[in-house]
């Protein structure tokens, strides 16, 4: 794709080579013209990945929340079936548990 695009800037537009212009000249306009397609390839595929990496940390807060929520859920439905803040339910038998 570079030299694609550095092709077309030299043989289409024929504005990337002036009269008068020595081999060394054309040589770094090629060259700087290079480099800065590929920075911006670079630049796009950055831009392209972090969108990825932003979708899977929505993902993740997503499920996060979605714990949370769950959580509150289960407490809140026991303090409602609990409405006098008991911690345990009392057993019928006084001696349950043995003492050692």
């Amino acid at each position: 794709m570079n030299y694609l695009l550095i092709a077309f800037a030299i043989f289409v537009t024929h504005t990337f080579i002036q009269d008068g212009d020595t081999h060394g000249t054309i040589a770094q306009r090629i060259s700087v013209s290079s480099f800065n397609i590929l920075m911006l390839v670079f630049g796009f595929t950055e831009f392209i990945q972090l969108g990825s990496e932003f979708s899977e940390l929505a993902g993740h807060v997503s499920r996060v929340g979605g714990t949370f929520y769950s959580v509150f859920l289960m407490f809140y439905r026991y303090a409602r079936s609990n409405p006098t803040g008991q911690r345990y339910r009392s057993s019928t038998k006084s001696n349950s548990f043995r003492s050692i």
